[in-house]
């Protein structure tokens, strides 16, 4: 019994070995097969959460503004849109308000601060109007210095204009920029889902004509849109066309307003004044003319006929008493003319055409533009000195420059 015990147990053990070892061994694969498996997941989770990582970001740049961190124009028009479709779906449901903001004088703050300073004070902006809504209204920043609010829903008149004057009183408050104090206001245009828009861009462009109407109103205060505008924007329109035609036709008029001497009470000069007397809507407001040559891009054109047309009749008054052979011409020049490099080649041809002496030629630029060149064009203005012109800062004070400045500016005078 015991030899045949003893036989099976050595007949056995190896099967039993072997199989204990193919065990091991699939037990081994198959652990080693779960760590596979759950390095993988890892692996597939932590990419997961890398692309959803990067999707959020990617979806944040999208739709929010890199400086301020607020949404932007594409963010706004999407939500807007909901609203304008959520409004005409259910004109009961409160609708929603749109406010368009554009900063008055941003751009003297970037042209004698810098564009650290203008952002700086950008953000600051987005600080306090964020501050002004409530949690579930929307603040945008469109670009440069223009921002947009979005009420839903609306509210009554009355809160809409209550938020509007918050707006106008946080904005107001001064700014403490590199060192600097500075003010500034906000002209604010409004309008509602009441008018029935049918998409985002026809609410946005009223929104921005009613703050045009702000602008030119006085700035510093918000105007809420009405159907009567679009005719405004119409004879915008209509004028620009206009104008163009009365550049090329000559048909513009110059106005001289006299200077005087207040210890002698001498006519020493005159003023040339742009002017332009509409055959269908009469005078058009320099103000308005000069604003319409700007965006036009007209405002060159303008500029060589005012400064033609004065230096000829200036000439033409020197030669009629000797008295008045010294009688100097102030002619305001744009911004965009010291941007190009040819104005000293256009005023010589000028001159020469009507053979008025240089010294007896005044080059008036308005102390935001002197501040804006002072980096890159001032060289210009000196070889204008050198040859003879004259050159006069026009509207000092209303920028953000000092008396300091005055010492190293190629200028004669100062108004």
């Amino acid at each position: 019994f015991r030899d045949h015990t003893l036989t099976t147990f050595l007949t056995v053990t190896p099967a039993v070995v072997m199989l204990l070892t193919v065990m091991r061994g699939y037990v081994g694969q198959q652990e080693a097969h779960r760590a596979l498996s759950e390095a993988e997941a890892q692996a597939a989770r932590r990419e997961a959460e890398i692309t959803a990582a990067h999707l959020k970001e990617t979806h944040h740049i999208a739709f929010h503004d890199a400086l301020t961190g607020l949404p932007n124009r594409r963010m706004l028009l999407d939500d807007l849109a909901k609203s304008v479709a959520q409004a005409r779906a259910d004109p009961r449901g409160g609708g929603c308000v749109l406010m368009f903001l554009d900063f008055d004088r941003f751009e003297l703050i970037n042209d004698t601060l810098g564009h650290a300073a203008g952002d700086r004070f950008l953000v600051m902006v987005a600080e306090r109007l964020v501050g002004q809504v409530r949690p579930g209204d929307l603040v945008a920043r469109l670009g440069g210095d223009e921002f947009a609010v979005l009420l839903r829903p609306a509210g009554p008149p009355a809160m809409v204009e209550d938020v509007a004057r918050r707006i106008q009183d946080a904005v107001r408050k001064p700014y403490l920029v590199a060192g600097n104090e500075l003010t500034s206001s906000a002209s604010i245009g409004i309008t509602s889902s009441e008018h029935g828009y049918d998409n985002p861009d026809d609410m946005l462009r009223d929104a921005d004509i009613a703050m045009y109407r702000a602008k030119a109103a006085g700035k510093a205060r918000h105007v809420i849109f009405d159907s009567t505008m679009h005719a405004e924007r119409a004879r915008k329109m209509r004028l620009e066309a206009d104008l163009r035609h009365a550049v090329a036709d000559g048909t513009m008029e110059v106005a001289y307003q006299p200077i005087f001497s207040l210890s002698d009470r001498r006519l020493t000069g005159f003023e040339a004044l742009a002017r332009w007397n509409h055959p269908e809507f009469g005078g058009v407001e320099p103000q308005e003319c000069i604003a319409l040559a700007e965006e036009s891009s007209l405002v060159l054109d303008i500029t060589d006929f005012v400064l033609a047309r004065a230096c000829s009749q200036l000439r033409r008054w020197q030669g009629m008493s000797p008295e008045w052979s010294d009688l100097d011409m102030r002619v305001n020049v744009a911004d965009k003319d010291i941007a190009q490099r040819n104005l000293l080649q256009r005023v010589k041809a000028v001159l020469q055409a009507s053979g008025l002496q240089p010294g007896c030629l005044i080059l008036e630029l308005t102390e935001g533009i002197i501040m804006r060149r002072l980096a890159t064009d001032l060289g210009a203005l000196e070889e204008m000195r050198a040859f003879g012109l004259r050159v006069s800062i026009d509207d000092f004070g209303r920028v953000y420059s000092s008396l300091a400045h005055l010492a190293a500016l190629p200028i004669d005078s100062l108004k």
